[in-house]
């Protein structure tokens, strides 16, 4: 007996679900996209203060196996530094794209006593970077790396990149150059930051790959999205087109219908989302905040997540001053800054009043420092013009968490930082002292 319309239709339906589900499951299958920089085809070069007029010398002990030694004197000198540099591409202006990679995977040996190294990207961008100097003026991203991490093979999240801090003193904070970027990395290196201790020390870089997805899994996720959506798209046509033959009617109370489901799932988001946003700064409420704690301590992951509190000084003068109408704007715009200025995975709300609190994940006491000091700095900086101009600032005060801990744990060291910050004159970012060493 023949198959109906409706059997055909479903027997495809299922092998589509089918096909879907064994796509879905193959995108760990699909080989990761990697870029071999050690060892490499491209030059690579020694570099120092010596070439400056300094006194470290940089030799090669081998340089086939990539290593070398730097030689920091113990003489005076205006600044010393010592790496190895990797050219990409022409090593001027016309570099590779490293924004499509996740990780930098590297295994380096070292034998010295510096306490800390850094790996390095400098990026070309035409507004700030010139041809002729480009090893200057090329934006210098860098990771620092604790010795104590160097075991094995160290994984360098992309992310975790930041701009160093005397690159953004030399051009400018604005907010494009605070942001690291990699659309045009012309070299990349290691070497040891400032301060680095007097001796010899010696690297050898065993391997270095950048790591990424050709297709990350969210737009493989979207691409199977779309084929079931462009699918029942299609089926629903076929069918309204079979109901207005039969009942006319009837297709026009579907449309009715799937119009309003529409309009209420619409709404229900919105309504969703404004239940949980404080409609003043745009963040988080006090009811958002809460199901973020919540699910922190469901989870059990306030370990090395990092809890700022940011309260803005004398907020009392400015409604006293300016009327609260001001203050209100004021908080806004400290809102605004606050979105700007995190990470994608970080969340940012009004705890109440004045107080602001953000909660990062895997963020040590340095970062979550360096987080709430450019925080600080761009709204000490920031004139406030209300219907007058004046300044404001914000103590902040921070805690890590540690294993086994709850919100009400690492809230406290953190609330308790925020008093010392309000004591020490205001306008400042104090870690909680058992809190100040984790790394």
């Amino acid at each position: 007996m023949p198959s109906s319309p409706s059997q055909i239709r479903l027997r495809w339906i299922y092998i589509a679900f089918l096909l879907s589900l064994l796509a879905i499951l193959a995108h760990g299958l699909i080989p990761h996209r990697k870029l071999e920089l050690i060892p490499s085809a491209d030059i690579t070069s020694l570099y120092s203060d010596e070439q400056s007029g300094g006194n470290t010398r940089a030799e090669w002990i081998d340089r086939d196996s990539y290593h070398f030694r730097c030689t920091y004197i113990d003489e005076p000198a205006s600044s010393k530094y010592c790496g190895m540099n990797i050219a990409q591409g022409d090593g001027l202006k016309q570099g590779v794209d490293f924004s499509h990679f996740k990780y930098i995977a590297l295994n380096l040996e070292y034998t010295g006593n510096a306490p800390i190294l850094r790996v390095y990207f400098r990026h070309y961008g035409e507004n700030y970077s010139t041809r002729s100097d480009s090893q200057r003026t090329a934006k210098y991203n860098r990771s620092l790396i604790p010795i104590e991490h160097l075991h094995g093979t160290l994984t360098l999240n992309i992310r975790q990149f930041t701009v160093a801090d005397w690159w953004i003193a030399r051009y400018g904070a604005t907010q494009e150059l605070l942001q690291p970027e990699f659309t045009n990395i012309i070299n990349l290196g290691i070497d040891t930051p400032a301060n680095t201790p007097v001796g010899v020390h010696e690297f050898r870089v065993v391997s270095m790959e950048a790591h990424g997805e050709w297709i990350s899994r969210e737009h493989w996720y979207l691409v199977i999205g779309c084929f079931w959506f462009v699918a029942l798209l299609l089926v629903s046509f076929q069918k309204y087109v079979t109901l207005r033959r039969q009942v006319s009617d009837s297709a026009q109370k579907l449309n009715e219908a799937i119009t309003k489901a529409r309009k209420l799932e619409a709404e229900s988001a919105k309504y969703r989302e404004l239940s949980q946003i404080d409609q003043l700064t745009q963040t988080l409420n006090r009811r958002g905040l809460m199901q973020t704690i919540d699910r922190y301590d469901h989870a059990k992951s306030w370990f090395s997540t990092a809890v700022i509190l940011l309260d803005v000084d004398h907020f009392k003068q400015i409604n006293d001053n300016y009327g609260h109408n001001s203050g209100d704007k004021v908080l806004a715009q400290i809102g605004r800054i606050l979105r700007e200025n995190v990470r994608t995975q970080d969340d940012v709300g009004r705890w109440g009043g004045e107080e602001f609190i953000l909660v990062c994940p895997k963020t040590t006491a340095a970062g979550a420092t360096a987080i709430a000091e450019k925080i600080r700095a761009i709204i000490d900086y920031k004139t406030f013009s209300i219907e007058n101009d004046f300044r404001v600032s914000v103590s902040v005060g921070i805690s890590i968490g540690h294993r086994s801990e709850h919100f009400e744990d690492v809230y406290h060291r953190a609330d308790h930082a925020l008093y010392e910050a309000k004591n020490s004159g205001r306008n400042c970012v104090v870690v909680a002292a058992e809190d100040a060493t984790i790394a």
